[in-house]
């Protein structure tokens, strides 16, 4: 009496194969790995480098926050408000020898004057 797997060795699936057609799918099998590696890392290479920057930004928004409008009428502003409403106000900041000098505002939009009092404070010096 024959035990349930002998069914399976006649597929060819199954068959027994000789060690250099193991050698052969392992080759083939790192070759199609590396390319597939290689595929994502081109691929993901942007992303990855996006989401870098995506964290560089939440740093330097809270940076802003905690520096600049703490204790301003925008202190209850989150991340997405602050980048709408305040940083999208076109201006120059106005340096000589280092020191800011003035902050001019191209917009007259409901928040200009307290955002001009924002900017001044954090740029200030320490």
């Amino acid at each position: 009496m024959g035990s349930a797997l002998d069914g399976l060795i006649s597929l060819p699936a199954f068959a027994p194969r000789s060690p250099a057609s193991r050698v052969a799918r392992t080759i083939a099998f790192a070759f199609v790995f590396v390319v597939a590696l290689g595929v994502r890392l081109l691929y993901a290479g942007p992303a990855a480098s996006a989401c870098y920057g995506v964290e560089q930004d939440r740093y330097r928004i809270a940076h802003f926050y905690h520096q600049a409008l703490v204790g301003s009428p925008f202190e209850d502003y989150a991340p997405k408000r602050i980048v709408r409403d305040l940083l999208a106000i076109p201006g120059r900041l106005v340096f000589e020898n280092h020191r800011l000098v003035r902050v001019e505002l191209l917009s007259l939009k409901q928040f200009s004057t307290d955002l001009v009092e924002c900017l001044q404070k954090y740029c200030a010096d320490p």
